[in-house]
C-alpha cells in the first residue's frame, strides 16, 4: 500500500469509529493579554479533527468574543479548565506556556495521547507524546518521554479553514509592480494587539514617506483614535483603522504588503502568498524573528523593545527595511512565492494524524519516522 493509500486508509478508520471511541480535549486560553494566537492555532486543528468528525471539547477561557464564537459555530462546548482532569477523554492538546507539565504527566497517567504545542523553549516543560513546534526554522523538541514523537518545522504549521479557502481560490499575479496606485498595507499585531506594537509601527510606516493606503487593525478604541490621528506625509498616506477583521485571510489577500507581529499569523500571511514585515513583539518570537528574516522569507521591521525605548540604529533599519518592502514590486514577487513555497497548507492534517495515530511506528531510538506523517526529511 502506498504511502497517501496508507494514510487515507488510516482517516477513513478514525473517521468511522471516532463518535464512539474518540474524545480530544484541548487545554487552550484566549484574552486580551495572552492574545489569541495559541486559541487560533488550536482552532485550525479543532476544524481538522470536525471533519473528521471526531469529537473535541475545549477547557480553557476564551474571553475574545469572535473565537469563542469560532468554536461555537463548530458546536465545540467550551468548560472551565478544573474540569479537564474529571473529563473521560482519550487525546488532548495542551497549548499555552503557563499550563503545568503536571497537566500532561497526568492525563498520560490515565492512557490519555497528549500532543503540547511548543515555541522553542516556551511550553517545552510539558509532558507529552507528541511535541509540535510550528515555527519556521524550529528544531524537534528533545526532552520528552520515551517513545514521544517531535515535530518540527512549516510541514506542521496550523491553518484556519479560512486561510486553506484563500490558498485554493484561483488568485490573479498582482500587477502593482507596474501600477502608479499606492500599495495596499494591512498592519496587524496579533487579535488583541496586547502590546502596543500599532503604536510604534505605523509612525515607522509614514516615516518611509511611501504612497500607501494603510489598514491597521486595533480592537482598542482609545489606542485606535490615536492611530487615526497620526500624521500623514503627503497627499498620497491614508490611514484606515479598524477595531476587527471578519475574514483577516481574505483581507490580508487583497493588500500588496502586511506588516505583522512575529507569531502565528506570520505563516498564516506566508500561506496565502502576502509579502510581510515582521516585527518581534515578545521573547518567545524571538526565534522565528531570526530564523525568517535571516532566511529573507520576510523582511525584518524590528524588536518591538528596542524600537519602543529609542533605539535608532533599530529604528532607522526598521523604517528603511519597510520603504524597501512598499516601493520595491520584485522583493514583493519574491516573497509572495517563498512564502507559498514554504507552506503548503497541510500542516493540521499532518497533526492531526499525528495526534490520532496511536501505533508505534518508530524507528531504532524510539523516534517516529518521517514517512509515517507523510513529510520527507528528518524528524527525530
Amino acid at each position: 500500500m502506498s504511502l497517501a493509500s496508507a494514510r487515507e486508509h488510516r482517516t477513513a478508520v478514525v473517521s468511522a469509529r471516532a463518535r464512539e471511541e474518540i474524545h480530544v480535549a484541548v487545554r487552550v486560553d484566549a484574552s486580551a493579554n495572552i492574545g489569541v494566537g495559541h486559541a487560533v492555532r488550536c482552532l485550525a486543528l479543532v476544524q481538522e479533527l470536525s471533519r473528521r468528525s471526531v469529537r473535541v471539547t475545549v477547557f480553557g477561557m476564551l474571553d475574545i468574543g469572535w473565537v469563542a464564537d469560532a468554536y461555537e459555530r463548530l458546536g465545540v462546548p467550551v468548560m472551565s479548565p478544573s474540569q479537564i482532569d474529571r473529563a473521560h477523554v482519550t487525546h488532548a492538546v495542551i497549548d499555552g506556556y503557563d499550563i503545568s507539565p503536571e497537566l500532561g504527566a497526568g492525563l498520560r497517567s490515565n492512557a490519555v495521547r497528549v500532543l503540547a504545542m511548543v515555541d522553542d523553549e516556551f511550553g517545552a516543560g510539558q509532558v507529552a507524546d507528541v511535541y509540535v513546534d510550528q515555527n519556521y526554522g524550529a528544531r524537534p523538541h528533545v526532552g520528552g518521554p520515551d517513545g514521544s514523537i517531535a515535530l518540527a518545522g512549516p510541514p506542521y504549521s496550523l491553518l484556519r479553514d479560512e486561510v486553506l479557502a484563500v490558498r485554493s481560490a484561483p488568485v490573479l499575479e498582482h500587477t502593482r509592480v507596474t501600477s502608479d496606485a499606492a500599495p495596499r498595507v494591512l498592519a496587524v499585531f496579533g487579535g488583541t494587539d496586547p502590546h502596543g506594537a500599532a503604536e510604534v509601527l505605523v509612525p515607522m510606516l509614514v516615516e518611509t514617506g511611501a504612497p500607501m493606503q494603510l489598514t491597521v487593525v486595533c480592537p482598542d478604541p482609545a489606542r485606535g483614535a490615536r492611530l487615526s490621528s497620526v500624521p500623514v506625509q503627503g497627499p498620497h498616506q491614508h490611514v484606515t483603522v479598524t477595531a476587527v477583521l471578519p475574514n483577516l485571510a481574505a483581507t490580508a489577500a487583497a493588500h500588496d504588503v502586511a506588516v505583522s507581529a512575529a507569531g502565528s499569523t506570520v505563516w498564516e500571511l506566508l500561506t496565502i502568498g502576502t509579502p510581510t514585515a515582521v516585527v518581534c513583539v515578545v521573547d518567545n518570537q524571538e526565534p522565528g524573528y531570526r530564523a525568517t528574516t535571516g532566511s529573507g522569507l520576510v523582511v525584518p521591521a524590528g524588536r518591538l523593545t528596542r524600537l519602543r525605548t529609542g533605539d535608532c540604529n533599530e529604528r532607522e533599519a526598521g523604517v528603511e527595511s519597510l520603504a524597501r518592502l512598499l516601493t520595491d514590486g520584485q522583493l514583493q514577487h519574491h516573497l509572495r512565492r517563498r512564502g507559498m513555497a514554504q507552506f503548503d497548507g497541510r500542516g493540521r492534517e499532518r497533526v492531526a494524524d499525528a495526534l490520532l495515530d496511536s501505533a508505534q511506528f518508530v524507528d531504532g531510538h524510539g523516534r517516529r519516522t518521517p514517512d509515517d506523517v507523510g513529510v520527507p526529511g528528518e524528524i527525530g
